[in-house]
């Protein structure tokens, strides 16, 4: 299967960074795969850096999450899945 980027929002703080790696770590350990992998989507600030750093955890690489809309306003297929809770979406997306 191909890789699927686990993506917070645009302007990633340390939850949705840390919300990514741990999402990303539990859709690997329900499937029994390695198939879910933690990108970000913007830069990472100095606070995300130290506790990335303080708790001895790789930061995920950058992906630009570029607009999935079609002309039509819908979402393309390479759109998986996308889990809301508490006002922030985190979706992950086909690799490629």
């Amino acid at each position: 299967m191909k890789e699927i980027y686990v993506i917070g929002h645009k302007n990633p703080d340390t939850d949705s960074i840390c919300s990514a790696i741990c999402y990303a770590r539990l859709k690997n350990i329900v499937t029994g795969t390695n198939d879910y992998v933690p990108k970000r989507a913007g830069h990472m600030n100095e606070e995300t850096q130290f506790v990335l750093s303080r708790c001895n955890v790789k930061a995920p690489g950058y992906r630009y999450q570029e607009n999935r809309r079609n002309r039509r306003g819908l979402f393309s297929k390479k759109c998986m899945e996308t889990h809301e809770r508490a006002g922030c979406c985190y979706t992950a997306y086909i690799g490629g």
